[in-house]
């Protein structure tokens, strides 16, 4: 097996470099080593092309969260996706949304929800990761894949249509590695759909009239994005 050896600087021993008993295909592989040394902490990583560099090797590097403690309408009497509201229990005001900007476009970001949803008349509803970047379109991300009619969702919950089930509270939770590949702002932020026109998904709560304090406590939901190097 050919090899490169190096000897000691000083004093006896030396350090080989061994090649591999064949290639793939006994093809003649060239691998490129970067010009310069790269930062404390930094790994020697290949972009898949033969060519070596410095990383981060997948170092947690920022880490924003937004809590919303507010019980909201999410889709009310609507079957359209609608923007997860910020503020008060009619649905209006600001968006629910959390921002970050990534240091490099080659970094993922690793997007996590936590929250507490139910619906009166609650047969079935949907929520689904949306993502833009420079507050641009919107573009759906981390949903399932087309198929038919029915909805591309990141997270269904679904009930039998019976009385006591519009005091039901679903613990949903959605967990998505994004590669956005920019290092313009990133915006995430939830959209929820309405099984039909008499339905309201709501976020914090149950869809039940509250006259009774032990069906529905005070929650809240998170929202909390991590940017990963690449």
């Amino acid at each position: 097996m050919a090899e490169v050896k190096i000897a000691a600087d000083s004093g006896g021993g030396s350090v080989a470099l061994k090649g591999p008993a064949s290639t793939t295909g006994n093809a003649a592989v060239s691998l490129k080593l970067p010009v310069a040394d790269g930062s404390a902490n930094q790994l020697l990583k290949t972009d898949g092309s033969g060519n070596f560099g410095w990383g981060t090797g997948g170092k947690i590097l920022q880490v924003i969260q937004s809590t919303k403690s507010n019980e909201s309408a999410i889709a009310t009497n609507s079957t359209s996706w609608t923007d997860v509201p910020g503020t008060d229990e009619s649905g209006s005001g600001s968006i629910w949304e959390v921002n970050i900007t990534p240091s490099s476009a080659s970094n993922k970001i690793l997007v996590e929800f936590t929250g507490a949803l139910g619906g009166n008349n609650f047969v079935a509803g949907t929520l689904r990761l949306v993502r833009e970047i420079s507050d641009s379109s919107a573009t759906a991300v981390g949903i399932g894949d087309a198929k038919g009619s029915q909805q591309r969702t990141s997270r269904l919950i679904r009930d039998d249509q019976t009385a006591m089930k519009v005091h039901a509270i679903h613990q949903s939770h959605i967990l998505f590695l994004d590669s956005p590949n920019t290092t313009s702002k990133v915006t995430y932020h939830l959209e929820g759909h309405a099984y039909n026109t008499s339905s309201t998904i709501y976020i914090n709560r149950s869809g039940g009239v509250q006259t009774e304090t032990y069906y529905d406590d005070v929650q809240s939901s998170t929202l909390l994005v991590m940017e990963v190097a690449g």
